[in-house]
């Protein structure tokens, strides 16, 4: 078993932090993971924001630990241009 210490918010120390605590939440039984990086959102905006937006799909995702999207383009119209492949 390990302490994580936060600090802002974030992983600052994991170690043996209990004595130096300002708080001390109990995780026995838990599972600690990391942020979730959602590589396939349709957030529909423009033209199907009835099924689901920015708005309707962000808390969701929030909630259940996602961190990132990476949104897949399919409104119409487009919201997204070509890019020009990078030069090597």
């Amino acid at each position: 078993m390990r302490d994580i210490g936060l600090a802002d918010g974030r992983i600052a120390a994991i170690a043996d932090l209990e004595r130096l605590a300002a708080e001390v939440i109990d995780c026995t039984g838990l599972h600690i993971l990391p942020g979730v990086i959602d590589t396939q959102v349709h957030f529909r905006e423009p033209g199907l924001t009835h099924k689901e937006d920015l708005e309707t799909g962000s808390p969701q995702r929030r909630h259940g630990g996602v961190t990132r999207c990476l949104k897949c383009p399919n409104t119409d119209p487009l919201d997204v241009s070509e890019q020009p492949s990078p030069t090597r």
